[in-house]
């Protein structure tokens, strides 16, 4: 239910968005883009988590005794994740675009972090009451390309959405898998190699100065594009499938544009010469004037 609720606003906070775009073109970097060049550096703090991994599921396993004839159940029980915001930090450039159309910006941004997850299993396992505990952490690195629309609420103030097509690895992995099949084969947990994923990006920023922007975000994945296409924008972690968020703090640097001299290019050394070598020296335009008074004697 909390998944379908989510994804209505998404929805219509997106049509929203191209409806405003529809109507004006006129974004909230308009200002900026008269004294500031329109490509700049970006840099970010802030965390990450896996959507709803602190949220119990029941997991119970039965099995039809050909011998009794009777239902067994191998398992019964809660699983109960445990995960909490990490710590990630980020740099990147960020463009505006001068004839925005339905985007005003795009961002091209690394990202990396810290992932963890605890699992606990409590209940009966093959009529034993059992606990069992799994837990994974990683360092995850990852690659986004960003494209944002801004909605103008006031000179300084604006909210943006946007759309970001992402590609993560996790490096050192630290897995403790548990042994939970019940023919005693148990194959370990394996981190895939990559993900690639399609984003939505929902936030509010303000121009704290000219050229200078602070915005924060919470991205959270849509749509998970590698290893596998699944529509729920979740990823397997240990026993569960989390969907992967980050909440980030994002400070923009643009620099000046330099002043427009109106002076035309210099290429050699006579175009600096104020005057020419027929023109220095002293009193040669005194003497210049006197010739010409003399010529105009000699008319009359």
């Amino acid at each position: 239910m909390k998944k379908h609720f989510i994804l209505l606003i998404l929805a219509g906070i997106l049509t929203t968005l191209l409806a405003q775009t529809a109507l004006a073109q006129t974004t909230s970097f308009d200002k900026t883009l008269r004294e500031y060049r329109s490509k700049g550096w970006m840099v970010s703090l802030g965390g990450n988590g896996l959507m709803f991994a602190n949220e119990p599921w029941d997991d119970v396993q039965l099995f039809a005794n050909p011998v009794s004839g009777y239902i067994d159940t191998l398992h019964a029980g809660t699983w109960s994740p445990v995960n909490q915001l990490e710590l990630t930090a980020g740099a990147g450039r960020i463009w505006i675009l001068k004839n925005p159309i339905l985007i005003d910006r795009v961002n091209l941004h690394g990202l990396v972090g810290r992932r963890t997850i605890r699992e606990t299993f409590n209940g009966v396992y093959q009529s034993v009451d059992t606990t069992f505990e799994s837990s994974g952490t990683s360092i995850n690195v990852g690659l986004a390309l960003s494209a944002f629309n801004s909605i103008t609420l006031s000179p300084d103030l604006f909210i943006e959405l946007g759309l970001s097509g992402t590609v993560r690895k996790d490096f050192l992995p630290e897995i403790v898998d548990v042994d939970f099949s019940h023919d005693g084969i148990s194959d370990p947990f394996v981190v895939p190699n990559y993900t690639a994923a399609l984003e939505a990006i929902a936030g509010v920023g303000f121009m704290r100065w000219k050229g200078r922007y602070l915005r924060v975000h919470v991205a959270a994945d849509l749509l998970q594009i590698m290893p596998g296409i699944t529509g729920t924008g979740k990823i397997p972690w240990i026993i569960g499938e989390y969907r992967p968020f980050r909440i980030m703090a994002n400070w923009d640097l643009y620099p000046k544009l330099r002043p427009i001299s109106c002076a035309g290019p210099v290429h050699s050394e006579k175009s600096r010469e104020l005057f020419g070598e027929d023109m220095r020296g002293r009193f040669r335009a005194k003497n210049n004037y006197k010739k010409r008074k003399k010529r105009r004697r000699d008319i009359y």
